[in-house]
């Protein structure tokens, strides 16, 4: 007799709900609002659970949206965007003319959202002694400032909690690695010895085409990122000699 196996409870899972009826790379985060262009401060679409624990936006009785400017009085809810792209794949050709030879890898992928915790954290609160993103100089500085930044304020938490302003197209292609080459002709090398000769320059990562610059958006498949160094770029030259 097979066993059945109960669907567990739902739960949170770093940026992600594990839940029936949702996928597992599903984002579900706090609702980035917006600024308030007369204070700067951040504001975030304020979420309910009903008995099931499904939570929805809030609207007043005129259907405008109910606003928080603390994220904790909110909860989180699902995103309707997801880690996974809608396709992804792979370019590669070998190119031979006459001695000239060239191969190529270019990887692409399109769709996605990736949850970029390192522009999160350059965009921080302005603590003392931190880096800031070069963004933070088209935030909110003076009353009737129309921008998506709020203003810098030491230890205010509530500017980038993990929230949706945070997810970025994950689309990118990459030009992974060229090998450019050319073999001598044996008449040309026959009477030093050599059968064949063969020279070639390669090159790895050598450009990366996304939403933003520094941001490696193959770093995880769940659709999100760390501080580790993007893939070096890479060149080498080689001489391949048979005698």
């Amino acid at each position: 007799m097979n066993e059945i196996t109960a669907i567990p409870d739902p739960f949170i899972n770093g940026s992600k709900r594990w839940a029936e009826g949702h996928s597992i790379y599903d984002y579900y985060l706090y609702d980035y609002y917006g600024v308030n262009s007369e204070t700067g401060a951040a504001q975030y679409h304020i979420w309910k659970s009903d008995e099931n624990g499904v939570t929805t936006r809030q609207y007043d009785a005129d259907g405008k949206p109910l606003l928080t400017e603390k994220y904790t009085d909110s909860e989180k809810g699902y995103t309707g965007d997801s880690a996974i792209p809608d396709f992804f794949g792979s370019v590669s050709n070998n190119l031979k003319y006459k001695s000239f030879e060239l191969d190529f890898l270019v990887t692409y992928a399109v769709g996605g959202k990736i949850l970029d915790y390192n522009y999160a954290g350059l965009m921080n609160e302005g603590n003392y002694g931190r880096s800031v993103h070069a963004d933070q100089l088209k935030g909110w500085r003076n009353p009737g400032d129309i921008t998506d930044i709020p203003r810098m304020e030491y230890g205010n938490t509530n500017i980038n909690p993990t929230s949706d302003r945070w997810l970025t197209d994950a689309s990118y292609v990459t030009l992974k690695n060229v090998n450019f080459g050319y073999t001598f002709s044996q008449k040309a090398v026959r009477d030093l010895g050599i059968k064949t000769l063969k020279v070639y320059v390669a090159g790895e990562n050598l450009y990366m085409l996304n939403a933003r610059k520094g941001m490696d958006p193959q770093e995880a498949f769940s659709g999100t990122n760390s501080n580790v160094y993007l893939p070096s770029r890479v060149f080498s030259f080689g001489v391949n000699v048979a005698f």
